[in-house]
């Protein structure tokens, strides 16, 4: 007789099912594709999408608590372009910290819009999107922000790594 943790249910089965399908996907392009399981090309991979996942992660507590959040790729935004224009001025670091700042206060902002005011969050974070869509167009004078060799230089330790794994992956 088989114990009960180890009976494979259909429930059980589908909440493996994201995950396994991952696997499948990556095991089925490793293999169309050989250079692409090298542990080099997972690395890249990892540094590529590292940005997301701390996004995605973010998102998926807004979402479990019954939320939704539509500003968070213009908050992104915002903050890239306040460390490209503040990184020659106030080095990196304060340079990151107005950058969290902006996110704080957009976040704030949000907050305030959906839970004082009972706008759902749908809406109100769509028009935090939009504000602070046009804040970094204004900011940037839209156009495209390049970092200088100095800015370069204060943000060496982004592009670094550690034992061979990318920084922005640790």
């Amino acid at each position: 007789m088989s114990s009960p943790t180890s009976v494979i249910t259909a429930g059980r089965l589908r909440s493996f099912a994201p995950m396994l399908f991952l696997v499948v996907m990556v095991a089925g392009i490793a293999i169309v594709t050989p250079g692409f399981g090298s542990p080099d090309t997972l690395v890249l991979i990892l540094s590529d999408t590292a940005t997301l996942f701390v996004l995605a992660t973010g998102l998926t507590f807004v979402i479990m608590v019954g939320g939704i959040d539509l500003s968070v790729h213009a908050i992104a935004s915002l903050s890239s372009v306040l460390v490209a224009l503040l990184v020659p001025d106030l080095g990196a670091v304060g340079a990151i910290l107005v950058a969290l700042l902006s996110g704080l206060v957009s976040g704030l902002f949000s907050g305030f819009v959906h839970l004082k005011l009972r706008v759902p969050s749908f809406i109100a974070t769509l028009a935090t999107s939009g504000v602070v869509s046009a804040v970094a167009l204004l900011v940037s004078d839209e156009r495209t922000i390049t970092l200088g060799d100095q800015a370069r230089a204060d943000l060496f330790w982004i592009n670094d790594s550690v034992a061979g794994v990318p920084s922005i992956v640790i």
